[in-house]
């Protein structure tokens, strides 16, 4: 067979392999249900806990959403990261009026800690309640969020599990990148492994909403176990995993909403914090992700381009071509209509990807510089 047939041949393959595994995520893909606490002599104490550095814009929101749960015991605690705008002093006044919200100014990392792993430890030396939830600043939250994501963790005897949220998104290169992100999640792993399968490698969590049992937390070794890590939630549902926890994943989108970007330099600057380091920095790694991106995503649509202007409309060098630019996009329209997205933006596909990989060298440039990766004024070296 000639090698051309053949790539095209293995290329058409595996998207297939992930078009099988998205089918089984559109019914299989773990949801919370809404849920009121109306039993509650045998509801767990809860702590929210909220790291927030330089959040002026939308942490009003996020801490008011928590304080408005319908949910009989928890508390609200939010940790000032050394801010340099106004968010301690809205945070201030919001503790003046909220009886379950406490405020504590956090200490600068010591040698060796990443910053938001910091800022977690910190809450959770604060914390009393018997579940913890760590939440982002940027997240809003339905009130019976609380309500409803325990009983969830209560049903399936979870010891770890994190929300998908629904992104807001408002620019165009917010619409580009962030559903990669849901794309990586619905389409490469089957969603109910996480849950049932104990190897490692199935893990998978998003850091905008984390819930932990204290004892879960406690036997992993908390924040500490992963704090030199930026990508901290992937390795801390690793770290779940290694102990023979039960971890979950769960679409949550009617329950926490977020606004994680809000223009390109954001997106872009973001995304290059983390996207080398959830890979563990593995240079190999990431360029077989980059090629992988390229040939299945990327290369279909102007080789049957390319083909159709030169009048080849043969299987090999068009029909194949559009078959795979055909089931990527598909699989993307799944996404996009499963989490409300904008529709549009799940036609230019490849677009998204070549921006997702000119993310990726970025991130690797990064990795590789004296400054290392920057995020909200701080500088972190690989």
């Amino acid at each position: 067979m000639d090698w051309y047939v053949l790539y095209q041949c293995t290329v058409t393959l595996a998207l297939c392999v992930f078009a099988g595994i998205t089918v089984w995520n559109i019914r299989h893909f773990m949801r919370v249900r809404r849920n009121s606490a109306t039993d509650t002599h045998h509801l767990p104490t809860v702590s929210i806990l909220v790291p927030a550095r330089n959040e002026e814009p939308v942490i009003r929101a996020c801490v008011e959403s928590l304080c408005n749960q319908s949910y009989p015991d928890f508390e609200v605690i939010v940790l000032d990261d050394n801010s340099t705008d106004a968010t301690f002093e809205i945070l201030t006044k919001l503790q003046a009026t909220n009886p379950w919200l406490s405020v504590i100014r956090g200490k600068e990392p010591p040698d060796g800690w990443i910053g938001k792993p910091w800022a977690c430890h910190q809450l959770s030396k604060a914390a009393s309640g018997e579940i913890l939830i760590f939440t982002d600043a940027d997240t809003v939250h339905a009130p019976d969020m609380l309500a409803s994501t325990v009983s969830f963790r209560n049903e399936h005897s979870l010891d770890m599990f994190s929300l998908i949220p629904h992104e807001i998104m408002g620019t165009w290169s917010e619409q580009l990148i962030l559903p990669l992100v849901h794309f990586l999640y619905f389409c490469y792993l089957p969603n109910t492994w996480i849950l049932q399968r104990k190897e490692v490698k199935y893990s998978a969590a998003n850091g905008q909403f984390i819930m932990f049992t204290r004892q879960a937390y406690s036997r992993i070794g908390g924040h500490e176990t992963v704090k030199d890590n930026i990508v901290e939630d992937v390795f801390l549902a690793k770290r779940v995993k290694e102990e023979g926890m039960r971890l979950a994943l769960a679409d949550g989108t009617s329950f926490v909403t977020c606004r994680m970007y809000t223009s390109l330099h954001e997106v872009f600057r973001g995304f290059s914090k983390n996207f080398f380091a959830g890979m563990g920095y593995s240079l190999p790694l990431m360029i077989l992700f980059q090629l992988h991106f390229l040939l299945l995503f990327v290369a279909p649509l102007p080789i049957a381009l390319w083909s159709a202007l030169h009048g080849n409309f043969s299987v090999a060098w068009f029909i194949l071509p559009v078959v795979q630019y055909i089931l990527a996009t598909l699989m993307r329209l799944v996404i996009t209509i499963r989490f409300a997205m904008p529709i549009v933006q799940a036609f230019a596909h490849p677009i998204s990807v070549l921006f997702g990989m000119a993310i990726g060298v970025n991130a690797v440039r990064w990795a590789y510089s004296k400054h290392g990766s920057q995020w909200k004024g701080r500088s972190y070296v690989r």
